[in-house]
């Protein structure tokens, strides 16, 4: 996604044309008219959007804004009125901010969720319908009620160590002391527990592993291209599938769509809960329209031992339905993860994407996705990657790295709004 350079030009109307007076005008008879009033003209200029260092889409959906392509819509929505924008959640790192009622926590059976609502749209050209379905993203639904309240205790403690030169000048008593809050239990089962005894959402913001459970503008852009692309469409259709580093899982979402056979969503084991609510509420939407269409009945058919009127109910099956849609988490540089992968796809992989996952100032070295992407791919698998130009974003020494043993074409290159960029 390199970003194209943008030109902006600033117009203001010309002032009014006011003529001079005439000589009658200014005889005794006519008193002098008073000076003319000229129109004082305010310039308008265009205003310049801020440049946020790239990732557009991504912010515009932070937002509050929504993302609209021929092929796919987004929009993110927040389920639970308590909780503060996404946008606020994210500049804090606190993704449970505003919520103190831990009942309505996913993991408690509450609704406080962040939401991307997706639409895929279909048409004539396109085998299936238009429908909508709900990814879950950022972190709210993974937050346990002791990391609720560890995050209410220490925004407490922060609030109250800001006035604490204040309250001592009065004599009263101080903030809550550190060894108060450290005493607060924090349930790190579902994120995974730190090896430096912090919180398991520091621990996912330390190690990049937040950037997961959004979604980023090269896999939007890189759907929104399988979508529109007859080649890749009818490449996916009966094809095994490898998303790495899938995050909220939406190209394996738009892989399965597309009448993939086997899917395999992967990522760190952390990101699990996420892409299987993920998965289930993909099927609901699926089964909900795999319903609508699965009782075809025939009428006015002559069947033997039946009246001519009867009419037949009869359930037809999807080809190769199934749970063929699957997390598995998977360590790049881990052998065993990796052959226990092949294993689930019959040691046949026909199509591996990878959106963003070369980014060097935020996952280091790109040696480890060259590794496995080798050990994965055989002769004829299409490996599709997309990538959003950074600053030393390493994106050169993965090309040389690839280019031992795999060929190499640009498939499109598109600007920030999602035209073909400029010089």
């Amino acid at each position: 996604n390199t970003a194209a350079r943008r030109r902006f030009f600033a117009f203001s109307p010309r002032p009014s044309r006011i003529s001079a007076p005439s000589a009658a005008a200014m005889s005794p008879s006519h008193p002098t008219p008073p000076p003319p009033v000229v129109p004082v003209t305010h310039q308008t200029q265009t205003a310049k959007p801020r440049y946020r260092g790239g990732a557009e889409i991504h912010h515009r959906l932070i937002e509050g804004g929504c993302f609209v392509s021929e092929s796919l819509d987004v929009k993110y929505d927040v389920t639970c009125d308590e909780l503060e924008s996404l946008q606020t959640r994210l500049q804090r790192r606190d993704p449970t901010m505003g919520l103190i009622d831990p009942s309505r926590l996913v993991t408690c059976g509450g609704d406080a969720r962040d939401v991307a609502r997706v639409t895929i749209h279909g048409g004539e050209e396109l085998p299936w319908n238009t429908n909508t379905f709900d990814v879950f993203v950022y972190l709210a639904h993974l937050i346990t009620e002791n990391e609720l309240f560890a995050h209410v205790f220490c925004d407490e403690s922060e609030s109250e160590s800001d006035d604490d030169e204040d309250r001592k000048t009065e004599g009263t008593a101080g903030a809550t002391s550190p060894s108060q809050v450290s005493q607060v239990p924090r349930n790190t089962t579902v994120l995974g527990s730190s090896p430096n005894g912090e919180s398991s959402t520091d621990a996912f913001f330390a190690d990049g592993s937040f950037t997961g459970t959004l979604l980023w503008d090269a896999s939007l852009r890189l759907a929104g291209f399988v979508l529109r692309s007859h080649r890749f469409r009818n490449l996916l259709i009966g094809a095994n599938v490898v998303e790495l580093g899938c995050g909220v899982g939406l190209l394996g979402l738009v892989a399965k769509r597309c009448g993939s056979a086997i899917c395999a969503l992967t990522d760190r084991e952390s990101l699990r809960t996420l892409c299987e609510d993920n998965i289930e509420a993909w099927r609901f939407v699926i089964d909900k329209e795999t319903e609508d269409t699965k009782m075809v009945r025939r009428r006015d058919t002559k069947i033997e031992n039946q009246n001519d009127d009867e009419n037949l109910d009869v359930q037809v099956r999807p080809e190769g339905s199934g749970p063929q849609l699957f997390f598995c988490a998977l360590e790049w540089e881990d052998e065993r993860s990796v052959t226990q992968l092949k294993q689930r796809l019959h040691h046949k992989v026909d199509v591996i994407f990878a959106a963003d996952c070369v980014f060097g100032t935020l996952f280091g070295s790109s040696e480890p996705l060259v590794a496995v992407l080798e050990k994965l791919s055989q002769p004829g698998t299409e490996i599709v990657i997309a990538t959003e130009r950074r600053p030393d974003d390493g994106l050169g020494s993965f090309r040389v790295a690839m280019h031992e043993n795999f060929t190499r074409e640009v498939l499109e290159i598109t600007g920030p709004d999602g035209s073909e960029p400029g010089e």
